[in-house]
């Protein structure tokens, strides 16, 4: 009995592991359309998601020292939005960096700084240099009103499936996004494979040294 309990707990095993597997292949499978078309599903219905012109978010947020060193400190933030406007701001206390806040405004895209002397940190640097990251209301993802999914028609942005990548140790569905506008900008999209909710996103944007080399700057945002 017990050997034959052991066989029936290995090929259940082997069961889950290739179904697994089934539905990463399917989902890779799937066009960038048919992704987001899943992904809308997962807020809502169509009805539902109509009716949503303004959000009010609070909750716990954490800055990460991704390049440059390591890292953490957890704060808060508050997260507010109607159509493509936007306001979030975030909150820490961390050697006299009390956080930033990210306002566009639908056409003007500003970050204030909240050092003692109003200067902004790498990150806020970043995004006003990139402000697509506001214009495109990427920050926030879909708590933003303005998530450019909802409407990519109306945005006239291009998407483009990149399969499954693995991200710290998660197989994810990843779909490149390219604003109507130019940008230096690289965003990746990353969805879960069963749920289709969006996981987080990623920008990457290569930038000139004052000497002339190359280097990379990348930041995470979920």
């Amino acid at each position: 009995m017990p050997l034959l309990r052991l066989r029936r707990q290995i090929l259940s095993i082997l069961c889950l592991v290739l179904l697994g597997c089934s539905t990463l292949l399917r989902a890779e499978d799937l066009k960038p359309e048919e992704v987001i078309a899943k992904h809308l599903d997962s807020i809502g219905s169509a009805q539902a998601r109509k009716h949503l012109k303004s959000r009010a978010v609070v909750g716990a947020a954490t800055y990460r020292v991704l390049v440059g060193g390591t890292g953490a400190v957890d704060g808060k933030f508050q997260f507010a939005s109607e159509g493509q406007k936007s306001d979030f701001l975030f909150k820490i206390n961390a050697n006299g960096f009390l956080g930033e806040q990210f306002i566009c405004d639908g056409s003007k895209a500003s970050v204030a700084g909240t050092y003692p002397d109003k200067h902004r940190s790498e990150f806020g640097v970043f995004v006003l240099d990139q402000d697509a990251v506001l214009h495109e209301s990427l920050l926030g993802g879909v708590w933003s009103s303005g998530w450019p999914l909802l409407d990519l028609e109306a945005r006239k942005a291009k998407v483009q499936s990149e399969g499954t990548k693995k991200v710290d140790g998660r197989e994810l569905i990843a779909i490149r996004y390219q604003p109507k506008k130019r940008t230096d900008l690289d965003i990746l999209l990353y969805f879960d494979p069963q749920t289709y909710q969006h996981v987080l996103t990623t920008y990457r944007a290569r930038v000139s040294s004052s000497i002339g080399t190359h280097g990379e700057t990348s930041t995470t945002r979920q």
